[in-house]
């Protein structure tokens, strides 16, 4: 109980000094916290006294983990969903390869700066948190690679050699590599 109830005052505390809608900065407390009380009570003989009292204690902090966790990947969003709906202006569309209509060039280019602008906000906010533990500190790093790379591998594939566009470096600033790259550099500032 002790344990649960200092899970619920984290809760209450990120909650009082961030915007309940910034789930981001909201997940990383709790990622942080949930992360270190879980690896202190494994190097504890603490957590064995802990699971006769409560057999499930660990399966449920581990749960708390994994929704935190999904909590989190929802910064990705920014990402995936101007993504999904340019694939989907291309289905309705089809798009030619050739010579664009100026709706569609338009459209490539704002879909183009949603995502850049997404991408690149992701990358400010990851300067702004620290992720001490280097295992999680990669764990959410590969959950986003996880997330994005293959998607925006598809996007990038599908569209940027269309001709939407004189000035390629202004919308066109992420090949999947590099994409890749700046994901695998979230929060090592802090390393």
């Amino acid at each position: 109980r002790l344990v649960r109830s200092l899970y619920g005052n984290l809760s209450k505390k990120v909650d009082g000094h961030t915007a309940r809608t910034d789930t981001t900065i909201r997940s990383i407390f709790l990622l942080n916290n949930i992360n270190y009380l879980l690896k202190r009570l494994e190097k504890s003989p603490l957590l064995a006294l802990i699971q006769r009292c409560e057999p499930d204690f660990k399966s449920k902090y581990e749960a708390d983990f994994q929704n935190t966790l999904n909590e989190y990947t929802k910064c990705y969003s920014s990402v995936i969903i101007p993504i999904h709906q340019m694939l989907e202006y291309d289905n309705n569309n089809r798009l030619s390869d050739a010579k664009l209509r100026d709706r569609d060039r338009e459209t490539l280019k704002e879909s183009f700066s949603l995502v850049n602008t997404a991408i690149d906000t992701i990358r400010q906010q990851s300067e702004q948190y620290i992720v001490s533990d280097a295992d999680l500190r990669n764990r959410l790093r590969n959950e986003g690679k996880n997330i994005i790379v293959e998607l925006y591998k598809n996007y990038y594939n599908k569209f940027a050699h269309k001709d939407f566009t004189k000035n390629r470096e202004k919308y066109i600033r992420y090949e999947p590599r590099q994409l890749e790259i700046a994901i695998g550099k979230l929060f090592e500032h802090h390393s």
